[in-house]
């Protein structure tokens, strides 16, 4: 079985995150999920500041995250 990308695994947390949320919030949600080293390391890299949507995350951490 082929493991989710990480961009798949960032889309999972948003999808348990009620909007706005702050990088703080988006990350604490990640490691209750378990996510990995590489999703938590490119949410991380993202710029601390309020978050609107999982669109607007993901426009962020675009090109910090590894797909496999």
């Amino acid at each position: 079985m082929q493991q989710p990308s990480s961009t798949e695994n960032v889309q999972n947390v948003c999808g348990n995150m009620k909007f706005p949320a702050t990088k703080k919030q988006i990350l604490e949600e990640a490691r209750k999920s378990n996510m990995s080293s590489d999703v938590i390391n490119a949410l991380e890299s993202c710029p601390d500041r309020q978050y609107n949507s999982c669109d607007d995350v993901m426009q962020q951490c675009k090109g910090k995250m590894m797909n496999r």
